[in-house]
Order: C-alpha cells, then structure tokens, then sequence
C-alpha cells in the first residue's frame, strides 16, 4: 500500500524510540493500533453504505426502464383495442354487469 521498506521502518522505529522514550512506547503503539482500528471501521462503514446507495440507486434506474417499457406496451395495446373490430357484429351489445365491491354490498 505505501510501499515501505523494512530498513526505512526499522529507521522510523528507532526514531520513535528515541524521540518518545521506553516507557512511553508500548502505550504509543496502543493508541495508534486504536486509531488504526477506527479508521478502518469508518473506511469499512462508508464503503458499505456507498455500495449499498449506488445498488439502490442502480435497482431504481432499472425499475424506471421497466416502467417506461410498460407503460409503452400499455399504450400500445390501447390504440390496438381502438382500433381492433368488434368479434360480435350481429349480436346485440350486452350490459356492462356493476362489480361487486365490499362498499357496493
């Protein structure tokens, strides 16, 4: 990731060392490995939710194609049922029956 060597760690190590002191050092370590640990949960976290929006939003792309190819489709049929001739020339036209409906009961 950084491309860090192992003679430029030992170098930053022994920097730190010197600079911070034995005693202080083991406490050092533990709070950076804290931070660490922090910053990758929040990486990890913001990942996720990035992934998770853009497939939202990719899924609601997809729909709204879906939609318009339907509402296509709908379209067509009704200008084919307007146009389209009636199969029952000769008998009389029969009474469009009220559908049942529980407000209707």
């Amino acid at each position: 990731m950084f491309d860090v060597s192992f003679l430029e760690l030992s170098v930053i190590g022994i920097i730190t060392l010197l600079v911070v002191g034995p005693e202080r050092l083991p406490g050092l370590v533990r709070d950076v490995g804290r931070i660490i640990r922090k910053l990758r949960r929040i990486v990890t976290q913001t990942r996720y939710e990035l992934e998770r929006e853009f497939s939202f939003e990719e899924e609601r792309q997809r729909l709204e194609q879906k939609k318009e190819s339907l509402n296509e489709a709908i379209d067509e049929l009704d200008d084919l049922m307007e146009i389209a001739p009636d199969r029952n020339n000769d008998a009389p036209a029969q009474e469009a029956k009220p559908v049942k409906t529980s407000e209707n009961e």
